[in-house]
């Protein structure tokens, strides 16, 4: 009686799946040393050439014979209509199969069966061309396959020397082989198709037989009345209807090797398949997203808690009907056999003397190891000190793990796959508690010995991440030692067991290394290793959880290790790249700095007009043609293949004006881009090179200079647009835009577009120019620097700038000190002089002073006059005219004015007024008056 038993089917799928393992692990074994050389593939592609040559000499012999059975089926098919019409037989299906019944007359029967043996003749011609075609479609399938074979060979040449540049080359490769693989099966299904419609066929044939058959028979048993005394007649009828027989057996015979050829092309059509699913599988493990057969699946994981529980059960039920009375059978089966008896002694034996070696000569070799681990250093210090603390842990506990071992040995006895299981089960708690003990050993006796196997520090650590790693290894170890011994062979488990195991090991490894012994090794001279030291202090939980994530990624059972090495390595490539990229345009930068700018003092001042806006447009245009080169580099390294045609078609891209004649794409945007961009260069190359050397020679006002380039660069611009738009074919669309933007949003743009009509008011009208000196508030004074289309910008005199809309200036008084070139008056000078002096002279020295500036103009003349009498003394007003060319200097004339006016006065003895103020105490009746007193004094 068995309580566990495989079924038979299941050994077989078993023993199918270990025979396809060994085969996948002989195929990985020797994959590596496989090679194909460029060589192989330039002899591979002659030896095509040869088979091609003779494939085309085999058609060529097969296509003239079946031209030759072709013209001569021609031939008889015209004497079969012309037969038939005389005799009047009507052709068709009852003729082709012989069921048609003669009528009771010898010519009857004779017509009947001459018009059929030159059908059944005909038939079996056809039936040769039929079999002619397919040795032809065998050829070419031969030809096929050996181009395939050609071809894969290429492509494992490509694969094995890395010839795929790109990802997208791979797919490309794989979609052709898979096209061409979907054509094999199609064409498969044809010719499956043509083998079952052939067996049909051979079956009606073997019913025109028995039709012969019978129409003989029937002929035979008429002889006398029909043939009468005609055996003439009669033997030629007996002829037609053997030939026919001949015929028909002819077209069986062709039909079975028809079958034959169909099946080799068949058989052709497999060996394709079975070749492109080799060389697809080849390409699919070139990708970055290939994974290997014994990756886990997600499947798989999703899984482990059905099978989990499924084993469990399993467990419970063989608990539950446990038989001691076969248990005591499996024993004593055992201890029937002798030699079994005598090796089980044997093992148990060495373990009992090995044991109690152990015991006896435990002391001595620990005390030995202990003494000599500490006169060394090293690995050598470390090896004998963990040796020694062994081999005293395995004395101190050589009871309890004698326990354990003399039960593993007893499971040999009697042989029950649920005893290996519950044993290994059991085992997990007893073997934790020995872990247990054995790292609290191992601390201890590190601190004993001043902790010479680790550092205090870091001991801590250490019996953390070490107890981790041995309590789960243990509990993956002997759990899928367990569930492998219950034969669930489907289940994916085992190797799920296995890779978090080694996961864990792994991870555990990197806690092994601390934040500070990494940061340690990082060298702090140098600028960069000081840099990735920083960045290593402050991201390094970051660093942690990305070094694990890539580790997982990286293991063999999970299957991602080419994809995270492909990131990683496009990653350092990108990162390089565009680090390179960025100094480039930092250079590019600083040389272009140097053209437009020029440092003198710490000062930094532009070489000419408009330098920075030009630099700006520069910069800006390098940047996106650096950040273009950057996008096909970057797109390159990640594998997505943008080449030139590429990008062309995405700016022919219709974005409007779809379908249209001329509809509007990137391409034709950046065109007109170019057009004004053009324009610019146009527009400023002609008031550079052209207008300013005429304005030169005619001496032209500078306002007059600012108004024809503003005009004529406008005029060029919008000529250049007008241009763009009909160089794109969308001109007619100028207008139409025009007039939409005018009547659209002119609503919402009414500020906007009155400032531009007051621009142009502006720049014809000049009420003002570049470089007058204007007022036109209280608070808005100063020099017009520029006029542009939406405002005027004035710089005030503590170097402020005013930005002024130009509805704003047209719509107030301006006061305009520049509007007429002549001269202006500085502002007023008004002085007190004391009523004891002279006024006549007071004028004459005044005038005098005035005069004697050389920026006064001596036509018109100053103006020096009393103006009034006040509190003080006599008030004169003092106006002195200067050139207009002096306006924005007239406060620096007139306050060099004033001082020499102060100083002529003291030369002269005319003392200027000071003001006085008495005042008198009124509640105060004894309040002396102080001027009173003065006079006293």
């Amino acid at each position: 009686e068995v309580t566990y038993r495989i079924s038979f089917v299941e050994l077989q799928l078993f023993i199918a799946k270990a025979q396809l393992d060994m085969l996948k692990d002989h195929l990985r074994a020797i994959k590596p040393s496989i090679r194909v050389s460029e060589a192989d593939v330039a002899f591979a592609k002659d030896e095509f050439i040869k088979k091609q040559n003779e494939h085309f000499s085999r058609k060529e012999t097969i296509r003239q014979e079946r031209e030759k059975t072709f013209n001569q089926k021609k031939a008889r098919e015209k004497e079969l209509t012309l037969l038939a019409k005389r005799l009047n037989i009507e052709l068709g299906r009852e003729v082709d199969e012989w069921s048609k019944v003669p009528k009771a007359t010898m010519p009857s029967y004779l017509s009947l069966a001459q018009v059929g043996v030159l059908n059944s003749y005909l038939l079996a011609l056809n039936r040769e061309i039929e079999l002619m075609d397919a040795q032809i479609a065998l050829e070419e399938e031969k030809i096929n396959y050996q181009s395939l074979r050609t071809k894969s060979k290429e492509t494992y040449y490509k694969i094995a020397g890395r010839k795929f540049v790109s990802e997208e080359d791979i797919t490309q490769e794989r979609k052709k082989y898979e096209t061409q693989k979907e054509k094999a099966k199609a064409l498969r299904l044809v010719y499956r198709e043509k083998i079952n419609a052939i067996a049909n066929l051979l079956n009606l044939l073997k019913k025109v037989l028995d039709n012969i058959k019978d129409l003989r028979q029937d002929a035979r048993e008429k002889k006398a009345i029909i043939f009468k005394a005609n055996i003439r007649e009669y033997n030629r009828f007996e002829e037609f209807l053997n030939r026919a027989e001949g015929y028909v057996k002819k077209q069986i015979d062709t039909l079975s090797k028809l079958t034959g050829v169909y099946s080799a092309v068949i058989s052709e059509i497999n060996s394709t398949i079975r070749l492109i699913d080799f060389v697809v599988g080849e390409l699919q493990s070139s990708t970055i997203w290939y994974r290997p057969e014994y990756a886990i699946t997600w499947r798989g994981v999703k899984n482990i808690i059905p099978d989990a529980l499924t084993f469990l059960k399993d467990i419970r039920l063989y608990i539950m009907r446990f038989n001691p009375g076969i248990f005591i059978g499996n024993i004593k089966e055992f201890f029937s056999v002798p030699f079994k008896v005598f090796v089980f002694a044997l093992k148990l034996l060495v373990w009992i003397i090995g044991l109690l070696l152990l015991r006896w000569y435990q002391q001595t070799i620990t005390n030995l190891l202990f003494s000599r681990s500490l006169k060394y250093g090293g690995l050598l210090r470390v090896t004998g000190f963990l040796c020694a603390a062994i081999l005293r842990f395995i004395g101190m506990h050589v009871v309890g793990m004698s326990v354990w071992i003399i039960g593993w040995l007893l499971l040999q006895i009697a042989p029950d796959p649920y005893l290996d299981i519950l044993f290994y089960l059991l085992s997990i708690p007893y073997l934790l508690y020995f872990s247990y003990r054995f790292m609290r050993f191992i601390m201890q006796l590190n601190k004993q010995y001043n902790y010479i196997l680790l550092a205090q520090d870091f001991q801590r650590r250490f019996y953390l991440i070490i107890s981790t790693l041995l309590y789960a290894t243990i509990i993956i170890f002997f759990f899928r030692q367990a569930f492998m011994l219950s034969s669930y062979y489907r289940s994916e488990l085992p190797r799920i067991l296995l890779a978090v195991n080694f996961i864990i090991f792994q991870i555990s490894l990197i806690f092994l290394i601390t934040k500070e012994q990494i940061l340690s090794i990082i060298s702090k001279k140098t600028g960069f290793w000081r840099w990735v030291r920083s960045q290593v202090d402050t991201y390094y939980y970051l660093l942690l959880v990305f070094v694990i994530t890539t580790i997982v990624m990286s293991n063999p059972y999970v299957g991602f290790g080419r994809l995270v090495l492909y990131l990683l390595s496009s990653l350092v490539y990108t990162a390089l790249f565009v680090k390179g990229l960025v100094w480039v345009q930092d250079v590019f930068k600083r040389a272009v700095s140097y053209i437009f700018f020029v440092s003198d003092d710490l000062v930094t001042r532009e070489r000419f007009t408009y330098a920075k806006t030009w630099f700006g447009l520069l910069i800006t245009a390098s940047f996106l043609i650096f950040g273009f080169i950057g996008f096909i580099v970057i797109a390159k390294i990640w594998g997505w293949p943008i080449g030139f045609n590429d990008i062309v078609g995405l700016l022919n891209t219709e974005l409007l004006q779809k379908g249209t004649k001329h509809p509007i794409t990137t391409l034709s945007l950046l065109e007109i881009i170019g057009f004004v961009l053009a324009g610019f260069v146009i527009a400023y190359a002609l008031n550079r090179f052209v207008l300013d050397k005429i304005f030169d020679l005619l001496l032209v006002d500078t306002g007059v200079q600012h108004t024809v380039t503003r005009l004529i660069q406008y005029c060029v611009i919008l000529i250049a647009v007008f241009i763009g738009f009909q160089n794109v074919g969308l001109g007619q669309l100028i207008g139409v835009l025009i007039g939409a933007l005018a009547v659209g949003i002119g609503f919402y743009i009414k500020d906007p577009i009155s400032d531009l009509v007051a621009y142009f008011i502006i720049l014809v009208q000049r009420p003002i120019k570049i470089g007058d000196y204007v007022r036109i508030d209280s608070d808005t004074a100063g020099v017009v620097r520029k006029i542009t289309a939406r405002s005027v910008i004035i710089r005030k005199k503590n170097s402020s700038t005013l930005v002024v809309p130009n509805s704003y200036v047209i719509g107030r008084s301006i006061e305009n000190w520049n509007y007429v070139r002549n001269f202006i008056a500085f502002n007023d000078i008004n002085l007190t002089i004391i009523y004891k002096s002279d006024p006549l002279r007071t004028k004459e020295v005044l005038l005098q002073v005035v005069e004697s500036h050389p920026n006064v103009l001596k036509n018109p003349k100053p103006i020096i006059r009393l103006d009034k009498f006040s509190e003080s003394g006599y008030v004169f007003m003092v106006r002195g005219f200067i050139s207009s060319a002096y306006t924005l200097d007239q406060w620096n004339i007139s306050s060099d004015i004033r001082l020499a006016m102060v100083k002529t006065l003291r030369k002269e003895g005319i003392e200027l007024a000071m003001p006085a103020r008495r005042i008198i105490d009124i509640y105060s009746s004894k309040a002396e008056d102080p001027f009173m007193k003065d006079e006293k004094e």
